[in-house]
């Protein structure tokens, strides 16, 4: 999230010696759960890097929390004015281009180009974010009630059919010509 880490994110990680706040927001929020311990990666912070990050986690997740909600409720609109946008800018500069106004259509180009950037960066986003949440619905329960998985050796039809070497030192015979 560039816009978010412009926001005097590097400047408050250099203050609480914390180079990765984000990193720091799961072990954080899990360590405020009443009967959990401490995770390692929040107890290994000084007291005080510790109240640095525990304050803006507080304050950031509501915050992002508030921002996509706000962004996902706004989406029709957002994508309608986006592609109204982006259908008058592309048929402007084809006008251009056709009237032989080259230094406006190169603009135009640019204006397109700029438009598509957050639709298809915003698509991208989308896309591997459903894959990530169905990832997680579908292959964590799947092998959460399993019984571990029983071992897949050769069963042995000689008593000396193994599969695997013997245990102790190898040693290796040459054949004596």
């Amino acid at each position: 999230m560039p816009v978010v880490r412009l926001d005097g994110y590097f400047i408050l990680g250099d203050l609480a010696g914390v180079p990765d706040l984000f990193g720091k927001i799961r072990p954080t929020l899990l360590s405020m759960l009443p009967g959990r311990p401490v995770r390692p990666e929040v107890a290994d912070l000084k007291r005080s890097a510790r109240a640095v990050v525990t304050v803006w986690v507080l304050t950031m997740v509501p915050l992002l929390a508030g921002e996509l909600g706000y962004v996902l409720w706004n989406l029709p609109r957002i994508l309608t004015t986006a592609v109204r946008s982006l259908s008058a800018q592309a048929a402007d500069t084809l006008t251009a281009f056709s009237d032989g106004e080259f230094a406006t259509a190169a603009i135009g180009a640019i204006g397109v180009l700029t438009l598509l950037c957050p639709l298809v960066g915003g698509a991208y986003l989308a896309a591997r974010t459903v894959a990530r949440l169905l990832r997680r619905i579908l292959v964590r329960p799947a092998s959460r009630g399993r019984a571990p998985a029983a071992s897949h050796r050769p069963t042995p039809t000689a008593p000396h059919a193994s599969a695997e070497p013997p245990p102790g030192p190898v040693r290796i015979l040459r054949r004596s010509s």
